[in-house]
């Protein structure tokens, strides 16, 4: 996951904006955060939909106390658990039990510097087709609750014409998503050449509005949360 970018192109839209800590979810509230920045309670994550919503039929649950997890993290897909990880907080290793079909895959992941290695009970690497399908169920993105649509509606509602004087432009803003799905240090990156911009007032209003978005699913791999840099367009029209 490390080094990828997510793209959206803005347009303008109406949906409801989600409460986002905690996340309320069919009635439930997780992915709670407090006041100390530590998890706390059900976390549950979930795959992108068609609108790049965290709603996808993939999921990942796990329960924090003051940061810390307690007890197995479950992947399911819709109700059927497909993989269990136990984390081991003192080695760099973590046991699993997936369920591919009908067969049943035991063994342990290690984090390396290029990506995760998959290895069975006695040590013997997985073969890439299976490595392949337990490291697509072990990855999830960081994305807006609500979705696309949500994320369009908020940047709308955020834009001050005030501050850009009527310029009209694109703008791109990287920044970090971290464990908590907090954004952090956006910068600007000068990469649509048709906008002209040098009196930085565009650039600044689209810092303003990344500032002020709202926390995101964070992004997960292979044991744990992690953080991710993000990118992201903010059309001026």
């Amino acid at each position: 996951m490390n080094k990828i970018y997510l793209v959206f192109v803005m347009t303008i839209m109406t949906v409801n904006i989600y409460s986002q800590n905690p996340i309320e979810k069919d009635e439930a509230k997780i992915n709670y955060v407090d006041d100390n920045n530590l998890k706390q309670g059900l976390w549950t994550i979930f795959s992108e939909n068609d609108d790049g919503a965290p709603e996808g039929d993939i999921s990942l649950e796990c329960k924090f106390i003051d940061g810390k997890l307690d007890g197995v993290i479950r992947v399911k897909k819709g109700d059927k658990l497909q993989i269990a990880i136990t984390p081991n907080p003192n080695q760099n290793k973590t046991n699993f039990k997936a369920y591919k079909r009908s067969k049943e895959l035991t063994g342990y992941l290690i984090r390396g510097k290029k990506g995760i290695n998959v290895f069975d009970m006695e040590g013997n690497e997985f073969s890439k087709s299976k490595r392949n399908w337990l490291i697509e169920r072990l990855e999830f993105l960081p994305l807006f609750y609500g979705g696309t649509e949500n994320l369009m509606k908020i940047i709308h509602n955020t834009v001050n014409k005030k501050n850009t004087k009527g310029k009209k432009g694109s703008i791109h803003v990287v920044f970090m998503v971290d464990e908590n799905g907090y954004i952090k240090n956006p910068k600007v990156v000068n990469e649509d050449i048709e906008t002209k911009d040098s009196d930085g007032l565009l650039a600044t209003e689209a810092l303003r509005i990344v500032n002020l978005l709202p926390r995101m699913q964070p992004g997960f791999q292979g044991s744990k949360f992690v953080k991710v840099p993000y990118k992201m367009p903010i059309h001026f029209r």
